[in-house]
């Protein structure tokens, strides 16, 4: 097994109303050990007005299943609540935003051990 630190991260653009989702997966024959999960908004004018919330899942390709954490703070805010949960090709931790200024970029960061290999010899 070969182990090495990753810190993928994923955008979209929030709708008028301030909303919107993206989720990170591991890479086919994979796995991740999360330590802390980031979320971020930047709205277009580069002044923050409104004070999103955000919810952390984790689901799968056909979108969010299982709460994880929730922050009233979503436009700077992270979690640990991600420590423990293995996350393989599949297996995905969504980001849920609501209430941010229109339009926004809203960014999930997460940090962590990928684990390549860990089938082998099965």
């Amino acid at each position: 097994m070969r182990q090495q630190p990753v810190s993928p991260q994923t955008t979209v653009t929030l709708s008028a109303a301030g909303a919107g989702q993206c989720s990170l997966t591991p890479p086919s024959g994979t796995r991740w050990d999360l330590q802390l999960a980031a979320v971020s908004t930047v709205s277009p004018s580069g002044t923050t007005v409104q004070l999103p919330q955000c919810f952390l899942y984790l689901g799968n390709s056909n979108g969010p299943l299982t709460l994880i954490d929730s922050t009233n703070n979503g436009n700077s805010a992270s979690s640990g609540k991600v420590l423990g949960a293995p996350f393989y090709a599949g297996t995905c931790i969504w980001a849920v935003w609501a209430g941010a200024d229109a339009n926004a970029t809203a960014t999930l960061q997460v940090y962590g051990t990928q684990t390549s290999g860990y089938r082998s010899g099965m």
